[in-house]
């Protein structure tokens, strides 16, 4: 942008200057007037509360893939600490990400994509479930499936977990449902139901289901 006549830079050192040499293990945002380099910002990175131990329990039973737009600096300790992730891809851009998924996708993998920046936006878009991440549920978050307050990461396996026995309900319950309904269908063409029996089976099939359903949270629960 320009002020007063001056011209202000801020972004990447190969944005500034044009140099591509890089920091190693750093992530840095330069600030230059008139193409003159005046200082630099350097972020350092923080883990959010037991996401270490949430990355293990998942990796049990799910394929991790980390896209970071960071250096690597992390990547030491992630391998350290979370050895069951074997995916680990840094100085990723948004598009690389997008490309990731789709790639993943091509070879017929079912993705779940979190992402907490609009920088993700076009990978939880693609993925088949995007789930965005916000310290205020009120605040404007990315296009996404679902939006996951950010104090509740760490209980992701939990939340997974009661997402496949809720389909696990539905299928019990449609089953069920089919099941009723042809049984009560092959007595109706039959002639051995009156209206009157017909009336009052037709609402026993819903509580039925509402009774099923709640039965198998119960257990679960």
């Amino acid at each position: 942008g320009t002020l007063n006549g001056q011209l202000y830079k801020i972004g990447s050192k190969k944005f500034i200057d044009g140099d591509k040499s890089l920091t190693k293990n750093a992530t840095e945002s330069y600030i230059s007037i008139n193409d003159k380099t005046i200082g630099k910002f350097v972020f350092e990175s923080e883990f959010r509360s037991g996401i270490i131990q949430t990355l293990n329990v998942l990796s049990e039973n799910y394929t991790i893939h980390i896209l970071s737009g960071d250096k690597d600096r992390d990547k030491l300790f992630l391998q350290n600490n979370a050895p069951g992730i074997k995916e680990l891809h840094f100085e990723q851009s948004p598009q690389d990400k997008l490309m990731y998924i789709e790639q993943l996708e091509k070879v017929s993998k079912k993705c779940l994509m979190i992402g907490d920046g609009l920088n993700d936006s076009g990978a939880l878009d693609k993925a088949n479930c995007g789930v965005a991440i916000s310290e205020d549920a009120f605040r404007f978050t990315p296009s996404s499936d679902a939006i996951l307050d950010a104090s509740k990461l760490k209980d992701l396996p939990q939340i997974l977990s009661h997402s496949k026995f809720a389909i696990v309900v539905l299928k019990t319950c449609f089953a069920f449902s089919i099941i009723y309904n042809i049984i009560g269908l092959s007595f109706a063409i039959s002639g051995m139901l009156t209206p009157l029996i017909a009336a009052i089976l037709m609402p026993i099939s819903s509580i039925s289901v509402v009774l099923i359903s709640t039965f198998m949270v119960r257990i679960r629960t």
